[in-house]
């Protein structure tokens, strides 16, 4: 089953695995399922909230899904409301001289104690849902490219790998 449409300019870096494309709301379960991502975690960024889910019911307010595993994510996104979602499955799997990868662990900004099951404050104020409870990191992959022409390392994409205690 195909569904993407458009010629995908992510394809250049060689962190996108397989293929990256463009896909309408009714299109996103299955292209999870086309990469056996049902039971992988899930964080969601929606225009009205955030959260850590494994089914998304709204569909309407999301802007934002990234679907993950240790050594892959499939991510969609898009900019407006009603939009299509560019996605796209980094992977760490290249050989590159010029693309170097960094791990990286980002403290959680949350309470100590949920307030409610999964659900956690931030210091600010805000209320996000973790996948299990006790989180304290989020742990990523970023994505740098090196130009040869100016010398300059640029980031250029980074992925979510899991969580940790």
């Amino acid at each position: 089953m195909t569904l993407w449409k458009k010629r995908c300019v992510l394809k250049e870096y060689k962190w996108i695995a397989d293929r990256c494309g463009t896909c309408e709301e009714k299109d996103i379960d299955s292209i999870i399922g086309e990469y056996s991502l049902e039971k992988a975690d899930r964080i969601a960024f929606h225009s009205n909230e955030l959260g850590v889910k494994a089914r998304i019911e709204n569909l309407r307010w999301l802007l934002e899904l990234r679907v993950f595993e240790e050594d892959r994510e499939l991510r969609f996104l898009r900019h407006t409301l009603g939009g299509e979602f560019a996605w796209r499955v980094a992977q760490d799997k290249f050989d590159d001289e010029n693309t170097y990868s960094f791990p990286e662990e980002h403290l959680l900004d949350r309470t100590k104690r949920p307030i409610d099951g999964n659900y956690y404050k931030s210091t600010a104020g805000g209320v996000y849902e973790l996948p299990r409870r006790g989180y304290k990191k989020v742990l990523l992959v970023n994505y740098f490219t090196f130009d040869e022409e100016t010398g300059n390392l640029q980031f250029a994409d980074f992925r979510i790998k899991g969580f940790s205690y």
